[in-house]
């Protein structure tokens, strides 16, 4: 679960990562997407699961590269300042999706899996002349004991 607001009663653990990687999407306009979840915080609640583990949660952010075919790159001589409802809806396909996982301090680890929902191309460009995508993503985590 991800940590929408810390409460009293959670504890700061330790943790390493065991194996980590990159999802990637293949994009309708050509275009290939690189994200990956990075664990930032894990906390413990003093809360049980019907299994009798402690409510493992964390607080991750999302990194994402995205490879640009060079028709889609804009030209420096190119002006004009786009509008931000200038967006359109890409397609995708799942080429790899994979589960980053992490030893937390005792002997519990954590599984994490970014999955992707919706990719937008906006009307901006970043200052390699490449498109701005907007990505929702949301991740899944399952705990595991390593005992």
């Amino acid at each position: 679960m991800e940590i929408q607001k810390a409460t009293d009663d959670l504890t700061e653990l330790g943790f390493e990562p065991v194996d980590e990687g990159w999802n990637e999407y293949r994009l309708s306009d050509g275009s290939h997407l690189r994200i990956r979840p990075i664990v930032i915080k894990v906390f413990k609640s003093q809360q049980m699961t019907i299994e009798g583990t402690p409510v493992i949660g964390y607080a991750a952010s999302n990194i994402l590269s995205v490879k640009v075919p060079i028709e889609l790159k804009k030209n420096k001589a190119q002006d004009g300042e786009p509008t931000d409802d200038e967006r359109t809806e890409v397609d995708f396909e799942v080429v790899k999706e994979f589960w980053n996982e992490f030893k937390i301090e005792g002997d519990l680890s954590i599984r994490i899996k970014l999955v992707v929902s919706r990719v937008i191309r906006t009307a901006k460009y970043n200052s390699f002349g490449e498109p701005i995508y907007v990505v929702s993503s949301g991740n899944v985590a399952n705990i595991q004991s390593r005992i």
